[in-house]
C-alpha cells in the first residue's frame, strides 16, 4: 500500500476487486428485487456507488489489517444497511463512507434520513473519499472519524448540490483513525 501525498494509491488490483465486490452486490440486488431507497434514480442500485464503496473497504482493509468486515463478501451493502455497520475496528462498529471528492472539498456530507433511522448501529463514522469516478480515480483519501451519536449536532444542509438533506460535517473536525485505538469504549461514561 503506498502513500502518496494526496493519498493511498488505488491500484489495478483494488480497483478490479472492488469492480468484482460491486458487481456481485449489483447481481444480488437485482435477483433480489432491491430497489433502492438511498439513491434519487428509480433503478435498482448504483453500480458506481457500489464500486466507490467497494474501493473504500477494499483499501481500508489494506490500510488496517485488524479492521474485521462484517458483510459476507457477496452480501449487499443495501441489505447490511439494514441490520448493522461495515467493519468492526478497535472494538468499533464502523460505518465506513466513500464518495468521490475533489481535493479543495472542505466538508463530509453524511445523509440525514439513512443517520437518522440506522446510525444506532453504529459507534462511528469513519470517512474516505476517492479523487473522481471509481474506473479512474487514483487514489484514496483517509479524512477520519466522527461518532455516530456526535453527527446530530452538525448543521443539516439541503443544498441544490447534495442529493437529500445531509449532515455538514467539516473536515477538520474529523479525528485520525489512529486516535480511535485510545478513545474510550462506547460503553464507558467518557464517551
Amino acid at each position: 500500500m503506498k502513500y502518496l501525498v494526496n493519498g493511498y494509491l488505488i491500484t489495478e488490483d483494488i480497483r478490479e476487486r472492488a469492480r468484482a465486490r460491486a458487481a456481485k452486490r449489483m447481481e444480488i440486488d437485482e435477483r433480489l428485487g432491491f430497489k433502492s431507497k438511498l439513491f434519487d434514480e428509480e433503478s435498482l442500485g448504483d453500480f458506481d456507488a457500489h464500486f466507490t464503496g467497494a474501493i473504500g473497504e477494499i483499501e481500508l482493509e489494506t490500510v488496517y489489517p485488524s479492521a474485521i468486515f462484517c458483510q459476507l463478501p457477496t452480501e449487499s451493502p443495501s441489505l447490511a444497511l439494514l441490520k448493522g455497520h461495515d467493519f468492526l475496528l478497535f472494538g468499533y462498529r464502523v460505518e465506513l463512507k466513500c464518495k468521490p471528492l475533489p481535493d479543495w472539498a472542505e466538508t463530509y456530507f453524511i445523509n440525514k434520513r439513512v443517520h437518522d433511522e440506522r446510525g444506532a448501529n453504529y459507534d462511528v463514522y469513519v470517512c474516505s473519499s476517492i479523487d473522481g469516478p471509481p474506473a479512474t480515480a487514483k487514489y484514496w483519501r483517509l479524512f477520519g472519524w466522527v461518532k455516530s451519536k456526535d453527527i446530530v449536532q452538525y448543521h443539516v444542509t439541503e443544498s441544490p448540490s447534495v442529493k437529500s438533506p445531509a449532515y455538514e460535517i467539516p473536515l477538520q473536525d474529523l479525528k485520525p483513525l489512529k486516535a480511535l485505538r485510545t478513545s474510550p469504549r462506547p460503553t464507558s461514561p467518557d464517551w
